[in-house]
């Protein structure tokens, strides 16, 4: 069996909570409830970030956010509620 080494990237992870934080007040300005979503993935890099939620019910790529974060502060540029 063999086995993977994962390489952490420290900044990266440092990131993950002002991510989560973005989302979360996006989240809150369009009334959207993320327990109803579970979370399916998320891109970062220096620059730029986005990330997808499906609905718990259907599936579908429900909650899709894209964030600016070399702003200061990080904006978010789009927002995609139900493909819309």
């Amino acid at each position: 069996m063999s086995q993977i080494k994962i390489e952490t990237d420290s900044e990266f992870i440092q990131r993950l909570p002002l991510v989560h934080e973005l989302v979360r007040q996006e989240a809150k300005k369009h009334s959207i409830d993320l327990s109803d979503y579970y979370f399916a993935y998320c891109y970062l890099d220096d620059d730029e970030c986005s990330v997808t939620y499906y609905d718990n019910e259907t599936g579908d790529d429900s909650f899709y956010l894209e964030f600016e974060l070399k702003s200061n502060p990080p904006i978010c540029t789009t927002v995609s509620i139900n493909g819309e």
